[in-house]
């Protein structure tokens, strides 16, 4: 169930300075698990594809280009929820390649994981896909193809876990985001600064004590004005139909 940021904020107001707030983790850091990319399955023995695993049947024809986002299961997915007041926590790009569905994705490194593992790793196996209203029909040059092969032009490269809007790291929305703006111009959500992602809760937010603590060791001091797309903006598009949901069904 996802965690919104009004509640976690009520628990927060009835607990006293001095209580850890949120989960401790192995080594004591909060922020990593936070920061971590989503957990995956075993490395595979080529870096950049997880083993295949037969594909999820009773579903519809997703077509390459379609954006997945799910709500991860790992102990980051309360945080980020927090953060962005959303249950998608992480998303990536179907491709049909190689007789079957795969998703390129920002983990650990940026890499390609079967359609069926990536649906695994989310709560309850529930995810949401969405594809563009009006598909690309290569004029001025632009084709999910290349929108497939700039996603692709950072396979290999570290998960950044502090989501800078570099291209040295990726993380996942700014995989999808970037994918779509350079390789057909198409521009899905929007970047905003981490104020206006967190919008009035941000004095609220600074006051649970491991979240300051935790702020300070990564960035030195609140990083406000940097820039960042989330899964949520990008799901939220307009320039998206939704294809297939059993997240936004159970929201409802």
């Amino acid at each position: 169930m996802a965690l919104s940021r009004r509640t976690f904020l009520q628990m927060a107001a009835g607990m006293t300075a001095g209580t850890l707030l949120l989960p401790v983790f192995p080594e004591g850091s909060l922020l990593d698990e936070l920061l971590l990319p989503p957990a995956s399955a075993q490395p595979s023995k080529n870096n950049h594809v997880q083993d295949h695993v037969q594909e999820p049947e009773s579903q519809p024809a997703f077509h390459t280009g379609d954006i997945i986002a799910h709500t991860s299961r790992s102990t980051q997915s309360p945080f980020i929820q927090l953060a962005t007041d959303s249950p998608y926590t992480h998303m990536g790009m179907i491709v049909e390649r190689k007789g079957g569905l795969y998703v390129i994705e920002a983990v650990e490194p940026v890499k390609y994981t079967t359609l069926n593992a990536w649906i695994a790793r989310g709560v309850d196996k529930r995810f949401t896909v969405k594809r563009l209203h009006q598909p690309l029909s290569g004029r001025e040059g632009h084709t999910i193809a290349g929108v497939v092969r700039e996603a692709e032009q950072h396979l290999g490269k570290h998960y950044d876990r502090l989501f800078k809007p570099t291209d040295k790291r990726m993380y996942c929305s700014e995989l999808v985001a970037k994918a779509y703006e350079r390789g057909a111009g198409i521009h899905l959500g929007e970047w905003k600064t981490v104020d206006d992602v967190i919008g009035g809760e941000k004095a609220a937010l600074q006051t649970i004590p491991s979240i300051r603590r935790e702020i300070q060791r990564r960035w030195g001091t609140y990083p406000g004005d940097m820039k960042v797309i989330t899964p949520k903006s990008i799901m939220g598009s307009p320039l998206l139909d939704l294809v297939y949901s059993t997240i936004e069904a159970k929201l409802k």
